[in-house]
C-alpha cells in the first residue's frame, strides 16, 4: 500500500474569519487528517469518513508522507489561506498579531498556538474576558463608521416610538470626538468611546474591567505628553504605563511627564513613572482594555480610511 498522501485541500469550521483550518488528505478515495508528534512532524495519518465537509482546494497536489514536516492553514482576516510549519506559522502570527486585534476569540486560539503575549489581553482569563472584548470591538467598529450611525440616528426620528439612550452621542459629537486631534486625544476619547458602547449594552456598566478602565481614564487624560498626534502614540505611551508604572512607589496621585523625557529615555525604561503602583495594581485589568480599545479604534479607522480610497 502506497505511504503517499495527497494535500486536497483545508477545511475551516467557521465560516467566519479568520481562523484555523484543518488540512485534509487523499489516498485513492479515502480522505485522511494528519496525527502531529512532539517534533512538529507528521505521525501517521488518520482515516476519516467521506462526510459531507467544506474542502477549499489546495493551490497544488503536493504529496506528503509519514516523517514530513506538519502543515498549518488559517484563513485571515481578508479570507485567504496562509499555510505553513509551524515555526512559519509563529513567526506570521506574531508578525500580524496585530491584524487580529479586532477578534479576541481567535486571538484566543492563536495565543494557544504560538504563545503570544499581547497587553491588550492581559487581562482575559476565560471566555467570558473574551467576549467582552468581542462586545467592544463590535461597538468600535460601529462607532468608526460615522454613517451608519447617521443612519440609525435619522430611522430614530423617523420612528416617534424608538428612543436612543440618553448619553448615546449624536452623528456631529461622534465626528468631533474622534477626529484625533492633539485636543481630542488628550480629553477623555476613552469614555466617549464607553459612553457609546454601553448605550448599545447597558451591561457593560457593570463588567470590573470597565470599571477599572473608567478609574483609569481620569488619571490617562491629564498625563498624556503633549506631543501626541495619533493613536498609536497613545497606544505605545499606555504601554508604557502598563509596563513601568508597577516600579512607581510615589505617593503622588499622578505626576506629568515632559514629553522630551519619553524621547530621551528607551520605550520601556524603569524610570518613567506615570500611575502610582497601587493604581495600577488594582486596575491592571482596565488598562489592558484600555488598550485593548484603542488598538481596535486605531485598526478599524485605518482600515476605514483605506476602503474610502
Amino acid at each position: 500500500m502506497s505511504k503517499i498522501f495527497i494535500l486536497l485541500g483545508f477545511s475551516t469550521p467557521t465560516e467566519n474569519s479568520p481562523s484555523f483550518s484543518t488540512p485534509v488528505f487523499k489516498q485513492g478515495e479515502s480522505l485522511y487528517l494528519q496525527i502531529i508528534d512532539e517534533q512538529e512532524q507528521i505521525r501517521d495519518f488518520e482515516k476519516i469518513e467521506n462526510i459531507d465537509i467544506d474542502v477549499y482546494q489546495a493551490s497544488c497536489n503536493t504529496e506528503y508522507t509519514i516523517g514530513d514536516e506538519a502543515i498549518y492553514a488559517i484563513r485571515n482576516h481578508r479570507n485567504q489561506l496562509i499555510q505553513h510549519n509551524k515555526t512559519n506559522m509563529d513567526k506570521y502570527l506574531k508578525e500580524n498579531s496585530r491584524q487580529f486585534i479586532s477578534y479576541p476569540f481567535f486571538y484566543k486560539s492563536a495565543s494557544e498556538f504560538s504563545h503570544l503575549d499581547s497587553p491588550e489581553f492581559r487581562g482575559c482569563r476565560n471566555n467570558k474576558d473574551y467576549l467582552l472584548l468581542q462586545i467592544l470591538s463590535n461597538a468600535a467598529k460601529e462607532f468608526i463608521k460615522p454613517t451608519n450611525n447617521q443612519k440609525l440616528l435619522q430611522n430614530g426620528k423617523n420612528k416617534g416610538d424608538k428612543q436612543f439612550h440618553p448619553y448615546e452621542p449624536a452623528h456631529t459629537q461622534i465626528d468631533k470626538a474622534f477626529n484625533f486631534s492633539q485636543d481630542s486625544l488628550r480629553s477623555s476619547y476613552f469614555e466617549k468611546f464607553i459612553s457609546f458602547a454601553q448605550s448599545k449594552h447597558q451591561k457593560l456598566a457593570r463588567e470590573k474591567a470597565v470599571i477599572e478602565s473608567l478609574i483609569l481614564s481620569a488619571y490617562i487624560s491629564h498625563i498624556l505628553p503633549d506631543d501626541i498626534e495619533n493613536l498609536e502614540s497613545v497606544r505605545s505611551t499606555l504601554i508604557n504605563m502598563l509596563e513601568n508604572s508597577k516600579i512607581d512607589l510615589s505617593p503622588k496621585t499622578y505626576e506629568s511627564v515632559k514629553p522630551s523625557q519619553l524621547k530621551r529615555k528607551k520605550r520601556h525604561s524603569p524610570h518613567i513613572k506615570l500611575i502610582p503602583r497601587k493604581i495600577i495594581d488594582q486596575n491592571s485589568d482596565g488598562l489592558s482594555l484600555i488598550i485593548f480599545i484603542t488598538t481596535t479604534i486605531n485598526h478599524f479607522k485605518s482600515e476605514h480610511k483605506f476602503k474610502q480610497k
